[in-house]
């Protein structure tokens, strides 16, 4: 936005205060899936793609389990990106 009679506001503070006000007032919650299929799913890496495919997964039914070499989930979200760009209670919030 133009910072003609107010100071600039970028799009990452929009989103931040998006997906803050998101998650203060309950309109991100869990989705479990209607019923099970019985099928097992491995995903190799916690990463941006891996958490992803296995939210689908689970979304779909499947029993899904992630495997991750790293002592923590998150990938390059908690390794890669530094924490003046993303909090890591931040990844924490969103992965519990």
């Amino acid at each position: 936005m133009l910072g003609i009679n107010e100071p600039p506001v970028t799009i990452e503070q929009i989103e931040y205060e998006i997906a803050e006000r998101a998650f203060g007032e309950g309109w991100l919650r869990p989705m479990p899936p209607q019923g099970r299929t019985g099928k097992r799913i491995a995903v190799i890496g916690s990463g941006p793609a891996g958490l992803a495919s296995a939210q689908q997964f689970n979304r779909a039914g499947h029993e899904v389990v992630v495997f991750e070499r790293a002592d923590r989930i998150g990938g390059l979200l908690r390794y890669g990106i530094p924490d003046f760009k993303l909090e890591k209670w931040v990844v924490d919030r969103r992965l519990a």
